[in-house]
């Protein structure tokens, strides 16, 4: 039985569109996809490394000769230089142009770099020194095309119509080619012998110019095309010649040319491609087509690209076409060889190709069962090319035949076949091994949508050779039966070749005598016909207009949408199913992109696998092997890893001494109920999404399931609880009034009725006098020894802290707030490279280490030229022209702008709300609505604050109410802003409500925010970040629990795409080396899950995506709360905001001596440190529950 899968290997492509470039002694790709720039071997077909830069797309590219260093240009205007080694690593960035480049290369040294602009100028830079040698000015149009003279220091440019040829040696244009009517859409250097080169151009005007570069530059050919060129490359002929003349067979037309004996051959072959999707050799020395090729790519549409793989031989050459995917030809055959998967549409249908390795057969007939594995698979991805494509490295081999969209395949038991259907009403059998036609099965009047082999597996040598034979005949059998269903089934053979079972649209179930055809009966939403007589069970996965089936592999059992037993989990329609562990465990696929593995038996999920980001079309098992595909375009192949976590288990425990949970064991009799584990002691028991028997039901438990406790109903009948295997969180009932007990605490023996909650006790404490409250009997000790350790998340004991021990936390969390948002503030939208120069240069360490003088962004804005002043606050809605910020500017605008050891709009705005909260002693949102808006306004010192906000409090004191001022026309966006700046202020308010429930925080962090931020995430993350604070109270260093805390804070998420990357976060807090962790890489894959305009890793200003960021560092260094602030800046962006949550976090932890220094250096006027101090014991002596 498998309990976990990992992916061994993934597909989601590496070209989008934009340039292909080629480097021949590395034999790399090079690849735009997405705005990065893949890097693909195009020897295995696999996408190698990638270079990027967070936030900032790559345009277009170069790469040296050797392999080893590449060119960028990118959205920002800037160049930069990455060394690609077996890690690629960013050497340098610098800004080549006033506006963005459009094209760069590299001369035959590597030595320089030219470039061209929108801006109408091409430069040449220095590569090493990254300085310009000559900046060439005269074309009238952006400059497109920039490419060196093979040979000579000479540079040659496109812009529009106009070809323009530069001298480096003396830094003039030495002349200017003009024959082209429309724009020019490509250019190459074609070999006419040693060190001399013609230019071949090619524009939409449909010629290609050949152009002498010697002396006076001419025009040698213009040659007729008839199609817009999109593609043009000059090929040598030489070695093409001798390869046809040592053959032995004609190869074809351009074989046939080659063969010629020509006085004067031509020295090199032109080949087009265009918008007719065909390409074509021409001979440069008459204008004459030698040869054509339709065009071998999916969409029929235009050729985009042509390049040669190959410049002294000519034996190798690429095309890339409108399907976005790569072509490497060989010549002189001029054939397809093979076939990169650049891009792919929706994957519809993946499935693998078993390879049977037969022992030797014995004398008697007997033998060993065959080894079964599988290296391929084919794939379907909604064109009309399916593809074999190897599970190492993806290179894939297209079967091309079909005429209209493939919609329905299947693989022989034994491997050999392929048979394909589509839209041309054709079905096709292919061979396996070889990806060649074999035959076609025609008669169909309409679209192939279902198709299936018989699957009794050979089991035999023999058997095998005669189960060939009758292949044919089989699959016409299926084919015809398949044609009596409706469009969109599905229709399988069962293993024994006794029955078929096909599910449609229809909503039906139907099963089929095979090979007779006859209907045994239908199942359809009501009870299971009698006619299934031959089926011993049939299995219900979620009721979906989507119809899967799929047999078991020893059983007669039928999977399908419709039936008996109930797998709930999916929160979407089920679109595929397979089963495994001979039957005893089965895969689904869902719309909401999960993976799920169930145990038939006991309908429990054993596995939840996230890796597709939408609808799972399809997915196939073989042994341990897994491959799925959806309509996010990804393939991802996965391996069983059951035996490899288990063993990292096992290696934990003994690590560790003891298991994991026995850590959060019971610490004493009393709170035996508030355990964290529960046990369902019903056959079965409901999970609800509210603590109420009217409630939808989200997902059950069977007898024996294990789930996590937290709090309590009002009503004290429900517990809140978390499944830590599915992370199914909801309530579940104690007992039920007919059925009896339903939920226990597993570490305790079996109690007929529910121990009292210690939580009854600590309401009845609420209705005395807070004078009455418990104390430590050891109040004055250290704080670390004056914790209560009882849980979290409502229903909370009062925290038994010394009262000094408790000012002690408040000061800290204030503090925290303080100097994370003062050290961050200089280093405010740096990534992290630039912030770890920056700190090597200033502290000789990676870590940012105490203030340094800077220019905090939107603070100041420029009334003359940006940098020259005169400067003035920003303090106008209108005032956009903010001086950049920063460290890295003129002196005298430091001198004028910086500031050092000062709080910026994220302190500003949590004084406010504290204030507000000790003035009114609750969270009321007009009042901590005007209580910003003046504080902003009436502070010492202006704080910065982004347009939208400053309007919003411009609207709040011109007396709009505040349910309107977070809305349109006072707030842009409908719905409200899903930015970090609730979140960013409500850590004073967990100081007061440490002992809310959680439904009571809600609605006091719903009050506090209300008028700035409506949206559902950003509640959201404000909800967490209290809450986490509220944590962070009621425990200390030893008692923190990262594993504790996350899935707490899943529990309180209300909308989808928070709960999901905080699930994403909780697993990896989970699994993750912390020690050998890379935070980015870590936290890119959780924020590129959901996009958000102008967020993500960059520059965090969604709330989803800077939840992850804040609780990943809290749960890696919250033993060393200096170190937590530090890697908070060190990770780059938002980097005020990311530190100052974290630092309210950990100093809520701590306390506040871990800061003494930084908190010595913070400003301290009227409303600076001090006055911060006073508002945290203050605050502390609220205790709101209510």
């Amino acid at each position: 039985m498998t309990t976990a899968w990992a992916v061994s290997g993934k597909h989601v492509g590496c070209y989008t569109g934009g340039k292909i470039g080629f480097c021949e002694s590395s034999n790399i790709l090079g690849c735009l996809c997405s705005e990065e720039l893949h890097l693909v071997d195009a020897a295995c077909q696999a996408p190698t490394r990638v270079v990027s830069q967070e936030g900032d797309g790559v345009l277009t590219f170069a790469i040296d000769r050797l392999g080893l260093h590449a060119c960028t240009s990118h959205r920002s205007g800037l160049l930069r230089h990455f060394s690609l080694g077996e890690k690629v690593d960013l050497v340098r960035s610098w800004r080549g142009h006033d506006q963005v480049v459009a094209d760069v290369c590299f001369d035959t040294t590597g030595a320089l770099v030219a470039t061209g602009s929108v801006d109408q100028t091409a430069k040449v830079w220095d590569f090493q020194g990254y300085f310009c040698t000559h900046n060439f000015k005269g074309h009238a149009g952006i400059v497109t095309l920039v490419r060196f003279h093979p040979a000579r220091l000479q540079l040659v440019t496109v812009a529009n119509t106009e070809v323009r040829l530069w001298d480096l040696e003396s830094s003039v244009c030495v002349a200017v080619l003009k024959d082209h009517l429309s724009s020019i859409s490509s250019m190459c250097f074609g070999p006419v012998r040693s060190k001399l080169y013609q230019l071949v151009t090619g524009g939409r005007d449909q010629v290609v110019n050949v152009w002498n570069l010697e002396e006076k530059c001419s025009l040698v050919r213009s040659i007729p095309v008839f199609e817009n060129v999109e593609g043009v490359v000059a090929i040598p002929t030489k070695r093409l010649r001798q390869q046809c003349k040592e053959a032995h067979s004609d190869c074809g037309p351009f074989s046939a040319w080659l063969r010629e004996e020509d006085a004067q051959p031509a020295p090199f072959v032109i080949f087009t491609v265009g918008n007719k999707g065909v390409v074509r050799a021409w001979n440069p020395l008459d204008g004459k087509a030698v040869a054509s090729h339709d065009s071998p790519h999916a969409a029929k549409g235009e050729l985009r690209q042509i390049h040669c793989l190959d410049t002294s031989g000519g034996t190798k050459m690429v095309t890339v076409g409108e399907d976005m995917n790569l072509m490497i030809w060989t010549l002189p055959e001029f054939e397809v060889s093979s076939h990169i998967m650049g891009h792919n549409e929706e994957i519809v249908h993946v499935q693998l190709i078993p390879q049977i390795t037969w022992p030797e057969e014995q004398p008697d007939g007997s033998g060993t069962a065959p080894e079964i594995v599988a290296e391929r698979f084919v794939c379907i991805a909604n064109d009309e090319h399916p593809r074999v494509v190897t599970c190492e490295g993806f290179g894939a081999s297209l079967l091309r035949g079909h005429t209209d969209v493939v919609i329905s395949c299947d693989v022989s038991p034994d491997g050999a076949w392929i048979a394909t259907g589509g839209k041309d009403q054709s079905i096709r059998i292919w061979s396996s091994s070889t990806c060649q036609f074999a035959c076609i099965c025609a008669g169909h009047a309409g679209d192939v949508s279902a198709l299936s082999f018989a699957k009794r597996r050979p089991r035999s040598v023999r058997a095998a050779s005669q189960q060939v034979i009758a292949h044919s005949k089989e699959v016409n059998d299926v084919l015809a039966l398949a044609s009596q269903v409706c469009a969109g089934t599905q229709v399988l053979v069962s293993p024994n070749n006794k029955l078929i079972a096909s599910g449609g649209q229809d909503k039906l179930v139907r099963i089929w005598k095979f090979p007779e055809g006859d209907l045994l009966g239908a199942k359809d939403t009501g009870e299971v016909s009698g006619a299934l007589a031959t089926v011993e069970q049939h299995l219900d996965l979620l009721s979906s207009r989507y119809r899967c089936v799929a047999f078991s592999p020893i059983d007669q059992v039928v999977a399908s949408a419709s039936a008996i037993r109930s797998f709930q989990g999916h929160s979407s329609a089920v679109l595929r199913v397979a089963f495994l562990a001979n039957g005893m465990q089965l895969m689904s696929s869902s719309v909401d992109g999960l993976l799920k593995l169930w145990h038939i038996r006991t309908a429990e999920c054993a596995a939840t696998l996230e890796e597709h980001t939408s609808k799972v079309w399809c997915i196939d098992i073989l042994g341990d092997r897994m491959v799925s595909g959806g309509a996010d375009s990804k393939i991802c192949v996965w391996r069983d890893s059951t035996l490899e976590v288990e063993k990292q288990r096992f290696s934990l425990g003994v690590a560790l001494g003891q298991d994991e949970k026995a850590d959060l064991a019971i610490k004493d009799s009393r709170i035996g109920l508030l355990v964290r584990e529960g046990k369902v002691v019903a056959d079965r028991a409901a999970v609800r999404a509210e603590p109420s028997l009217a409630a939808p039901v989200q997902g059950g438990k069977v007898k024996g399931s294990i789930v996590e406790l937290f709090e309590w109903s009002d009503c004290l009948k429900w517990r809140r609880v978390v499944d830590s295997k599915t992370w199914l969180s909801g309530w579940m009932l104690l007992d039920h009034p007919q059925h009896g007990p339903l939920l226990r605490p597993s570490s305790l023996p079996f109690q007929v009725k529910p121990l009292e909650p210690l939580c009854r006790q600590k309401r009845g404490m609420q209705r005395g006098r807070k004078g009455d409250r418990q104390k430590s009997s050891k109040g004055n000790q250290a704080m670390g020894n004056c914790v209560g350790k009882l849980p979290f998340f409502g229903g909370h004991s009062k925290m038994m802290l010394a009262d000094e021990a408790l000012r002690s936390r408040a000061r800290g969390c204030m503090l925290g707030i303080m100097v994370g948002d003062a050290l961050g503030a200089a280093f405010e939208g740096y990534s992290q490279e630039r912030i770890r120069k920056l700190a090597q240069g200033e502290w000789r360490t990676p870590l940012v280490q105490g203030f340094i003088r800077a220019v905090h962004m939107g603070t100041y804005i420029s009334t003359g030229k940006t940098l020259q002043g005169p400067f003035q606050l920003a303090r106008g809605v209108d005032d956009m022209a903010f001086v950049p910020p920063g460290i890295e500017l003129p002196q005298e605008v430091l001198d004028q702008c910086g500031r050092i050891g000062m709080y910026t709009d994220d302190t500003c705005a949590c004084l406010a709300v504290a204030g507000s909260l000790v003035e009114c002693g609750k969270a009321d949102a007009g009042h901590v609505a005007r209580s910003c808006a003046e504080f902003f306004r009436d502070n010492e010192h202006f704080r910065g604050s982004p347009p939208t906000a400053k309007q919003v409090n411009a609207a709040c004191l011109a007396g709009v109410a505040v349910e309107k001022t977070g809305l349109p026309p006072y707030f842009r966006f409908e719905g409200g802003s899903f930015a970090n700046g609730g979140a960013m202020r409500i850590s004073p308010l967990a100081l007061a409500y440490r002992h809310a429930s959680p439904e009571t925080l809600r609605n006091a962090v719903e009050q506090t925010i209300l008028g700035t931020h409506r949206h559902t995430e950003a509640v959201d993350f404000a909800v967490l970040q209290a809450a986490a604070v509220q944590y962070s109270l009621l425990h200390d260093p030893g008692t923190f629990n990262p594993n504790e805390l996350l899935p707490g804070l899943l529990g309180l998420c209300h909308s989808d795409d928070m709960r999901d990357v905080m699930k994403s976060l909780a697993r990896a807090v989970r699994f993750v080396n912390m020690d050998d962790a890379d935070d980015q890489k870590i936290l890119g894959p959780i924020l590129n899950k959901h996009k958000r305009p102008g967020s993500g890793l960059g520059f965090q200003l969604a709330s989803i995506h800077m939840a992850p960021c804040v609780f990943w560092l809290v749960s890696r260094h919250y033993r060393d709360p200096r170190c937590a602030v530090q890697a908070a800046v060190d990770l780059g962006g938002d980097t005020d905001t990311t530190a100052s949550m974290v630092g309210a976090i950990v100093g809520a932890l701590h306390g506040e001596g871990w800061c003494d220094d930084w908190a010595g250096s913070m400003e301290n006027g009227i409303h600076g440190r001090d006055y911060a101090l006073r508002l945290a014991e203050q605050l502390v002596e609220l205790d709101l529950e209510e």
